[in-house]
């Protein structure tokens, strides 16, 4: 009887660590996402200073969502890409350059290069970086990222509606960043 009710209390005990452990995750997540909405926050208010402060060729008090497109498609756009830059480089796409240049700078500043403590290898190198490691996807960027380029890309509609989309009823015509990318990727054939 002692081994069967050791053996719950052990069921008990590891399904505790459990809920610990998608508690811990759960708040890594929350954190993960708090803080890239805190960055693209920025961001986006930086933006938003730079176009309306800064910018000659807007005009806020005529095409205040236009303005909104951009403030919230740049941020996004960003964020995004930075995700893919942290992906790709996760993947150890720049662990060649990394290793190279360590090695370049300890063979150049090292009085005996030979004592450095990198791997003589770029292959022992890359096993020594990639064992045993899970890498951060940071999936929190890439999501509120997409939120924000997503929410330019709908008031870009009014913008269109309301406004008059790329040439403005002015002689000059306002184009909005996020026009100029979206034609580029459409032209480009993306």
């Amino acid at each position: 009887m002692k081994n069967k009710k050791d053996i719950e209390n052990l069921k008990i005990e590891k399904n505790a660590l459990k809920d610990i452990d998608k508690e811990e995750k759960l708040k890594l997540w929350l954190l993960d996402l708090g803080i890239s909405a805190g960055v693209l926050i920025v961001l986006a208010v930086l933006t938003a200073v730079i176009i309306i402060f800064f910018n000659a060729n807007y005009e806020f008090d005529k095409y205040p969502i236009t303005c909104f497109v951009d403030i919230m498609t740049i941020p996004g756009i960003l964020g995004i890409f930075g995700w893919l830059l942290i992906f790709v480089s996760n993947e150890g796409v720049f662990d060649l350059i990394v290793y190279g240049t360590k090695k370049f700078l300890s063979f150049v500043f090292r009085l005996h290069p030979e004592d450095s403590k990198l791997p003589k290898t770029y292959g022992d190198y890359y096993v020594m970086k990639h064992t045993g490691k899970k890498p951060n996807r940071h999936w929190g960027i890439l999501i509120v990222g997409a939120l924000f380029f997503l929410t330019g890309l709908i008031l870009l509609i009014p913008s269109y509606l309301i406004e008059g989309g790329i040439h403005h009823s002015d002689p000059g015509g306002s184009v909005t960043t996020t026009e100029v990318i979206i034609k580029s990727l459409i032209i480009g054939g993306f």
